[in-house]
């Protein structure tokens, strides 16, 4: 079922264009909400309390990215995962992402309930037309990127049950999201199956979601030019 939210309590905020928005994310440590222009090499946070806006030039590409204890950003860029500190800027390898595929980029990418990092890699030359990407997971005790699927065009809406029993994921130019069976305890994905799907692209491709405290998906839809709530 999908839920119409009404216009009334949409708002635009007052913020600099971005080339391509993503990852838009709260860090309730430092009270910003941050997001990443990817083509414009870029991290971004806004301050609801203000209104305020900070940029910080990124060195390149950068896709998802996820708050650390130490106060440190991990963030998915071209060559890698990178630790990146919002106050000194500095910039440090993590883990490498396909080193021998320089075409290939982090994209999106989610933290399950046990700590997991699933971090996705896209074509940056072909995109749509190439199916050399695969999902990455990454365990918390600082182990290497693992590959778990490959074969991806453009990976998004990474998302989990608040159960933690299920996983969202999709392939944005198939407009199909799907569903898995997810196991926290062993971090495995099985019994895929077809959450929904969009006619053509017209209605939407499915890109970046998250998922709220009663299990709803909100995803955002390129070309269809909307944001939806899909109620399982």
């Amino acid at each position: 079922m999908i839920t119409k939210i009404p216009a009334s309590r949409v708002a635009r905020l007052d913020v600099p264009q971005a080339v391509l928005g993503e990852s838009v994310r709260w860090d309730d440590r430092r009270g910003l909400v941050f997001y990443v222009d990817t083509e414009g090499r870029e991290l971004r946070g806004y301050d609801p309390a203000d209104g305020s806006h900070r940029i910080w030039p990124l060195e390149q590409r950068g896709g998802a990215w996820f708050p650390s204890l130490d106060g440190r950003l991990l963030m998915a860029m071209e060559t890698g995962l990178f630790w990146f500190s919002p106050e000194t800027a500095q910039t440090e390898l993590y883990a490498p992402l396909e080193p021998d595929a320089p075409e290939m980029r982090g994209n999106d990418g989610r933290c399950d309930p046990q700590g997991r990092l699933w971090i996705s890699t896209m074509n940056m030359e072909k995109e749509a037309e190439s199916d050399r990407g695969r999902l990455y997971r990454v365990a918390p005790d600082g182990s290497a990127p693992e590959p778990v699927m490959e074969g991806l065009h453009v990976a998004n809406t990474t998302a989990f049950s608040p159960d933690g029993r299920r996983m969202y994921f999709a392939d944005t130019p198939l407009r199909r999201v799907w569903r898995f069976d997810f196991d926290g305890r062993t971090g495995t994905m099985s019994g895929r199956r077809t959450f929904f799907a969009l006619d053509d692209d017209a209605t939407g491709q499915p890109d970046g979601a998250c998922m709220d405290s009663d299990g709803g998906l909100w995803v955002a839809m390129p070309k269809g030019g909307r944001v939806e709530r899909r109620d399982p």
